[in-house]
């Protein structure tokens, strides 16, 4: 009997050290459905397509190195396409830690 009242003495006590836990869990079970959200691409086919070319003209504010002429910058494809990988994965890191 002294056993039974002392078990229900620590009930409660158990229960709140249970919460977070059961909370954690259920945060972490969202975790895979919104890794589904997330796009595993980080440019459009046209710009993959641009990868290919030895010479492209972007627009100066874009990424990629290469040299500028007025308004115009003058980069490979393939400099191009990183540059726009390089920023839009940072725009998607920055997302992810605003969600966290």
């Amino acid at each position: 009997m002294s056993r039974l009242i002392a078990s229900r003495a620590t009930a409660p006590a158990t229960r709140r050290s249970i919460r977070p836990y059961q909370g954690g869990s259920r945060d972490h079970g969202e975790v895979p459905r919104e890794a589904g959200n997330v796009s595993d691409t980080l440019v459009d086919p046209v710009t993959a397509a641009m990868g290919y070319l030895p010479v492209v003209s972007v627009p100066s504010s874009k990424p990629g190195g290469g040299f500028s002429v007025g308004p115009v910058r003058f980069t490979t494809g393939a400099a191009y396409v990183e540059g726009v990988e390089a920023q839009n994965n940072a725009q998607r890191e920055e997302a992810c830690k605003a969600h966290s």
